[in-house]
């Protein structure tokens, strides 16, 4: 899936009015619209101000007339892909590498970003917890990211990111109370787009990485699954441990998890109305 990308116009057409040596002011005469429009639509070139206006498909045109662009290349130009943000339960969130997370999220991002996983080579690590406190403070978490991004501006400005957060569990087992960090993922992607945002860099990957018997461990596991479900685009469900694993995606990962989450006194016959139960109410939902 692709969106507009309001940075990513901005950059085509200075590029080009420049390249014409046009103003502002003879690209919105030729193109009849305000100065005040097409200043508006460039000053979207830096995060600072992603505000102003979307441009109608025949505002569009009329600008890439100007400017001596086909407009369906122009078009082309000023799309980037959606961001993703994935839930990844796997048996050891311990054993996860970003490697094999770059290759289920195809190789096209290049710049990877890492909280919690052990340092790899072309990997950034971003520090979000620097005091270990007991409970879990969302403002703080957020005012952390951003300082991080705004750190790694001048590795990520301008790029498609991919971000992984492998401490999830960790940080379930540290805090006073788990559930609050499940509940911050229904506001997970917006926090992380808007960092990368800031910095000029855009968050193409959004991977939550959370352990099964973390999951297991919580008062109600199946509830907090389908809540995590529901705060994600897609589920990575990863069996086995670093460099023999193997990845259940989409609903067949929601069911495997749900299996998983089978208590260790239980057996797998009586669960099977549970598993079912997570399962239909997960993907319902999702």
């Amino acid at each position: 899936m692709v969106e507009f990308d309001k940075m990513s116009f901005a950059r085509a057409i200075t590029a080009a009015r420049h390249g014409r040596e046009m103003s502002t002011r003879d690209l919105a005469r030729h193109a009849d619209i305000s100065q005040a429009y097409v200043v508006a639509l460039e000053r979207a070139l830096t995060a600072k101000d992603l505000s102003g206006p979307t441009p109608t498909v025949e505002v569009l045109a009329r600008i890439a007339t100007v400017l001596g662009i086909r407009p369906a290349h122009l078009f082309e130009q000023s799309l980037r892909r959606v961001g993703r943000h994935v839930l990844v339960i796997a048996d050891d969130a311990t054993q996860i590498d970003i490697a094999a997370i770059r290759r289920l999220a195809g190789g096209a991002v290049e710049t990877w970003l890492s909280a919690g996983s052990p340092p790899e080579a072309e990997v950034h690590s971003l520090q979000l917890r620097r005091n270990q406190r007991a409970r879990y403070e969302r403002d703080v978490i957020e005012a952390s990211l951003q300082s991080e991004m705004r750190r790694l501006q001048s590795v990520i400005g301008g790029h498609e990111v991919g971000l992984v957060f492998s401490e999830m569990s960790a940080v379930m087992s540290a805090v006073d109370d788990p559930e609050a960090l499940i509940a911050f993922e229904l506001r997970w992607a917006e926090v992380v787009s808007g960092a990368a945002r800031q910095v000029g860099a855009h968050a193409a990957w959004n991977v939550c990485v959370y352990g099964i018997e973390a999951l297991r461990s919580l008062p109600d596991p199946g509830s907090s699954v389908i809540q995590l479900v529901r705060s994600h685009d897609t589920v990575w469900s990863i069996e086995g441990l670093a460099g023999a694993q193997k990845v259940s995606v989409g609903s067949q990962g929601v069911r495997r998890v749900a299996k998983r989450l089978c208590p260790p006194d239980t057996s797998e016959r009586s669960w099977r109305a549970q598993s079912q139960r997570i399962v239909s109410e997960a993907l319902l939902a999702s």
